[in-house]
């Protein structure tokens, strides 16, 4: 199938206004009739799969003349339900965006959710997000504060994946001073880029002074996993990009690259079995 060359549109690195206020709503369980219509396996851990969404006002990528919230939905499956007496739970958490030809349906419709968070021990709590591709790591940041306030995640580092232009939101918080690099590594445990463009908009120096200031973080060094498709010749030089720069910066247990064979620039969806064995070994490793 032939596919865009990139869909990063919005590569700009600019911050924009951060939301003002944030709320979830209309928690749901989601129906059995979609669960199942996933290519996924029936899976008896269905009844952990939600729906929801929450409002974000004045983000950087709404309207100016307008005042009115932004919905933003998501998906959640929970890989144990969040005790907020007990502590954060010690399973990991992963955060899915999107490129701009897709949407969180694409996660739960591939079966990447189910799969991967649909395991008998229930160790690992997925949430999949139509945050917009043109917002920036200021909506990200606020998003995930939302969802930790709410219950919906445990507010501990996550893994964040970012497909194609959905790495605009990490790549304006790399491009920011500091303080606040340091807020965007804050809320990330690890960070799983898949072939996002606009990585190859920062310099090298920008890079190496992200992840020497990610490897020295209280919280441990950002881990990352850069994975691209064999058919994706920029998805590759991204990868690259990425193995010259956190490669050599960060620890050498703390960076892996993976590419999947014969698979173009939405690798996740040409290969989702594979992806989430790379995926599941590298936030849950032996």
């Amino acid at each position: 199938m032939s596919r865009s060359k990139y869909e990063d549109g919005s590569v700009g690195v600019t911050g924009g206004s951060m939301a003002s206020s944030l709320q979830t709503k209309n928690e749901e369980k989601i129906s059995a009739a979609i669960v199942t219509s996933t290519t996924a396996n029936k899976s008896n851990h269905s009844k952990n799969l939600t729906k929801g969404s929450i409002q974000l006002t004045e983000a950087s990528f709404s309207s100016s003349s307008s005042s009115s919230a932004i919905d933003v939905e998501y998906y959640h499956y929970y890989g144990a339900k969040v005790d907020n007496d007990k502590g954060p739970p010690s399973f990991p958490e992963i955060l899915f965006l999107h490129g701009a030809k897709f949407s969180k349906e694409d996660w739960l419709q591939s079966g990447i959710l189910e799969k991967l968070c649909g395991a008998e021990t229930d160790t690992v709590s997925c949430t999949a997000l139509d945050l917009s591709v043109r917002a920036n790591a200021n909506d990200l940041i606020l998003t995930f504060r939302t969802l930790r306030d709410n219950g919906i995640i445990s507010g501990k580092p996550l893994f964040v994946v970012t497909p194609s232009a959905s790495g605009n939101a990490i790549v304006t918080g790399i491009n920011q001073q500091e303080k606040e690099q340091k807020q965007l590594l804050s809320m990330m445990k690890g960070w799983i880029p898949v072939a996002p463009g606009s990585v190859l908009s920062l310099q090298t120096k920008t890079l190496k002074e992200f992840f020497s200031l990610a490897a020295k973080q209280e919280n441990g060094s950002l881990s990352v996993l850069a994975i691209n498709g064999s058919k994706d010749s920029n998805g590759a030089k991204v990868t690259k990009l990425l193995v010259e720069t956190a490669g050599e910066v960060l620890p050498a247990n703390h960076f892996q690259q993976f590419e999947q064979e014969g698979a173009g620039h939405p690798s996740y969806l040409d290969k989702p079995d594979e992806f989430v064995e790379v995926v599941r070994s590298f936030v849950l490793p032996q």
